[in-house]
């Protein structure tokens, strides 16, 4: 928790650092101090399937709830403050993946950014929680390749399914509502994403529809602003 974040304005400019712990606080949260983030999907070739994962019980923010494939955040160093194509983003997403799931074979150049949203939430209890401008991140991974969860950052990985056309996230909705009857919600990011806007809908539909192209491709779209 000591480490310095990339303190933005909701324009996502850099305004300078921010400690890691008191970026998560709630009245910074409050105050609408703002960070960078990413969010990781991870989607397999075989059959479109998207790799979600469950926060594990030590994390002091949103503990035990479900996500998409790995979330965290640039560090203000250098090499992942770097703008050109995204890239400072995309190596502090590739190293995660290694620290939460031992992927390795995700490189930066492999990971396509497609989408920025912005949003604020406090976690349960209402002492931590997330002011993001969260980038938007997309790879493909082979569900026969090796994952092996950190158990300090994940307690359980799944893959799941993509719907008929036209209810992509049919499969997935059905799975969080089973999972938040027993106490294991999805987190805010991953709810707005799969609920609001039909963010994860339209993603999905284009990796079946356009499959290599949509990984290939990258999107400079406006921030997608949900406060």
């Amino acid at each position: 928790m000591t480490d310095k974040l990339i303190h933005v304005d909701e324009n996502d400019k850099v305004l300078g650092s921010l400690p890691k712990l008191e970026s998560h606080l709630a009245k910074a949260i409050s105050a609408g101090v703002t960070h960078r983030a990413f969010s990781v999907f991870l989607f397999s070739p075989e059959d479109h399937s998207l790799l979600i994962q469950k926060r594990a019980p030590t994390k002091i923010g949103f503990p035990r709830e479900w996500a998409n494939t790995c979330c965290s955040h640039p560090l203000h160093i250098p090499e992942e403050m770097d703008t050109k194509k995204n890239i400072g983003v995309k190596r502090a997403a590739s190293k995660r993946l290694g620290a939460e799931l031992g992927i390795s074979s995700v490189s930066p150049t492999s990971l396509s950014y497609k989408d920025k949203i912005l949003y604020r939430q406090l976690s349960p209890g209402g002492v931590y929680g997330e002011s993001e401008v969260d980038y938007i991140l997309f790879a493909r991974y082979p569900k026969s390749a090796q994952i092996q969860i950190n158990p300090d950052e994940v307690e359980q990985s799944k893959w799941v399914q993509p719907g008929p056309k036209g209810n992509r996230v049919k499969n997935l909705k059905s799975f969080l509502a089973s999972e938040t009857m027993n106490g294991f919600p999805p987190t805010p990011w991953f709810n707005l994403m799969v609920n609001e806007g039909e963010c994860l809908e339209r993603w999905w539909e284009q990796i079946i529809s356009e499959n290599q192209n949509f990984f290939s491709s990258e999107h400079d779209e406006s921030i997608r602003r949900f406060v």
